[in-house]
């Protein structure tokens, strides 16, 4: 694990970087990206951060913090329900409209599936939607807009190094739903099906920063 004031004096650094970044954070109302985004508001000059989740009122208090941490930042909350797919391409379709580059795309959306499956509209269990479906499909969306930024990441909080068996021929788990095989599932799928899809198409020779 990297010592801790490695990471203050990574988070320091950010202070002498360019003005301007432009940011997306999904999950970031508690939590690791509630923290992530606390710290890069502290530390960036004039950034544009854009933060999706359900409740515009229930994050007031935080926006308000944020906002005092950097009085130069400029903030938008996007109220929506991630989990649905046809709300991931509403938020993307609103940042190409809005911004001509995406410099850093967080996402860490989740549930934990107890209790068994539960469906949204689109007929999508709600923990794997937002562990998985919706953050590749938010990801592939935003690619032009990230391709436009000089220094452009992606970084998808989940459980890097815990990949177990994978449910090939059931991979939304209609007939093997359970607490940890939704975990076991949507963290291989999370690793594995976005560089197969590298391999296929690839990306890698398109996008770089992105293969690495």
């Amino acid at each position: 694990m990297v010592a801790v004031d490695t990471v203050r004096a990574a988070n320091a650094s950010l202070k002498s970087g360019q003005p301007g970044l432009v940011a997306l954070f999904v999950g970031a109302t508690k939590g690791i990206g509630a923290a992530t985004l606390r710290q890069l508001t502290k530390n960036l000059k004039a950034p544009t951060i854009y933060i999706v989740g359900r409740s515009k009122g229930g994050f007031s208090s935080q926006l308000s913090e944020l906002k005092t941490l950097n009085p130069d930042a400029s903030f938008e909350f996007l109220e929506t329900e991630i989990s649905l797919i046809k709300n991931v391409d509403r938020i993307s379709k609103k940042l190409k409209e809005t911004e001509s580059k995406l410099d850093l795309l967080f996402m860490s959306p989740g549930i934990l599936p107890i209790g068994g499956p539960t469906y949204n509209a689109e007929g999508i269990d709600v923990c794997m939607s937002l562990s998985y479906y919706a953050r590749i499909r938010l990801t592939i969306n935003l690619l032009p807009l990230l391709q436009n930024s000089a220094s452009p990441r992606v970084l998808s909080v989940l459980a890097g190094g815990q990949e177990r068996r994978l449910f090939t021929h059931d991979l939304a788990l209609k007939h093997n739903y359970s607490f940890l095989n939704v975990i076991d599932q949507v963290t291989t799928m999370h690793t594995l099906i976005p560089l197969g899809c590298l391999a296929l198409i690839d990306l890698g020779g398109w996008f770089p920063w992105l293969a690495g």
